[in-house]
């Protein structure tokens, strides 16, 4: 640095680049995360997350091979002003530096880093975003304050210094390429084992038939602490008359694919709960003398809003498959519903309450072919669940 900003005034300059850095690149990934967010797309799975990265090495590397322009990072690919240099004090000139720095875009990009970086954090939430937007500010403040720390010159020096920057990024992209691939690989690896994972223990499924419901049994390959608790909220003896038969209707700890299948379109579904951010599920199911079906079902999503926004999904699509509805006294935003379903040699008649507290969501369902529930059964059923759900905190 020049003379006039060495020692504490240097310092004071550099940490003013920084700073401000961080927080425009904050802000652009707060608002990227948010903006992500709102357009209902959940996280990126593993495996879309270790593309993105390889995607990223790759463009790098075919750059570096071929110098094919179109290649490029998207950015404006311009230092910023000279003249801010010459116009303004040290202090003033790193706070306007540091808020176009840390914006990648807005100046000079040698890799896809940036790009590929905040897309993956802001598909896991606008605060993850904006670290990933802080920390490549600072980074950037970092190499250039080592790489222009011995130089001298006039007023114009900082612009020329942060120029050379450009050649320091190159120099460190190589690392950073091979942090992204390891990362890659560790991604997919992560991908090979939950695919694998159903070898250790994992109940094998076989799906069967309530009525016109198919319900699918756990798919969970290991009962958790996590998934002990979620159980462990669910009602012990719920209706007087009714026996524990989880295997009736395959009930048990879910996991995103057993949680998928339970709906007809399971893709949909799953798409659903990932955007939602479900976590873990869990039923239990009684039955009667007679061919009553109690099932008992809660979910635990990341958030509460995922949880309350799964409720209003629910709500939406049973007004479009034309369910009559009831209401639930004392269980505010509590949705009850009745459906009746042609099962091919009869009818089943199904009676639901459906909620949500705080990250967790929940369905009680009274269903049986010869119409002997009512709304009043589930009505009870669902006091004392949501009773001992939110007992739970």
């Amino acid at each position: 640095m020049r003379p006039s900003v060495r020692g504490a005034r240097g310092i004071l300059v550099v940490g003013l680049l920084a700073l401000t850095g961080a927080a425009t690149g904050a802000l652009v990934g707060l608002v990227v995360g948010a903006l992500w967010r709102a357009g209902g797309w959940g996280p990126l799975s593993s495996r879309a997350a270790a593309a993105v990265a390889v995607s990223a090495v790759t463009l790098d590397l075919l750059r570096a091979r071929t110098g094919w322009a179109a290649l490029r990072p998207w950015a404006v690919h311009r230092q910023v002003p000279i003249e801010w240099g010459t116009m303004f004090p040290a202090p003033v000139t790193a706070v306007l530096y540091g808020a176009r720095l840390g914006v990648g875009p807005l100046t000079i990009l040698t890799s896809w880093t940036w790009w590929s970086m905040l897309g993956v954090g802001a598909s896991f939430g606008p605060w993850w975003s904006a670290l990933v937007g802080a920390a490549f500010a600072v980074a950037r403040t970092a190499i250039m304050t080592l790489v222009v720390s011995g130089a001298t010159g006039d007023g114009r020096a900082m612009s020329r210094r942060i120029a050379r920057v450009t050649g320091a990024e190159g120099r460190v992209r190589g690392a950073t390429a091979i942090a992204l691939v390891l990362v890659a690989a560790l991604a997919l690896a992560a991908c090979s084992n939950d695919g694998d994972s159903s070898a250790d223990g994992s109940a094998g499924e076989s799906t069967t038939s309530v009525g016109s419901l198919d319900l699918v049994p756990a798919t969970t390959t290991t009962t958790t602490p996590e998934a002990k608790a979620l159980d462990a909220l669910l009602l012990d003896d719920p209706l007087t008359g009714f026996s524990r038969d989880d295997l009736a209707v395959g009930a048990g700890p879910l996991d995103l694919d057993g949680a998928a299948a339970l709906e007809d379109d399971e893709a949909a579904e799953r798409a659903l709960l990932e955007t939602r951010r479900f976590v873990r599920g869990a039923s239990r199911a009684w039955t009667n003398a007679g061919d009553d079906v109690l099932l008992l079902t809660v979910y635990e999503f990341a958030d509460v809003g995922g949880a309350a926004r799964y409720l209003q999904d629910g709500a939406e699509a049973l007004e479009a498959r034309g369910a009559t509805g009831f209401e639930v006294p004392g269980l505010d935003g509590a949705i009850g519903f009745s459906t009746v379903e042609d099962t091919g040699s009869g009818s089943f008649v199904a009676h639901a309450v459906a909620f949500s507290v705080g990250t967790r969501w929940c369905l009680v369902l009274v269903g049986s072919s010869s119409s002997g529930s009512t709304p009043d059964d589930v009505r009870t059923v669902a006091a004392a669940q949501h009773q001992r759900i939110s007992a739970a905190g």
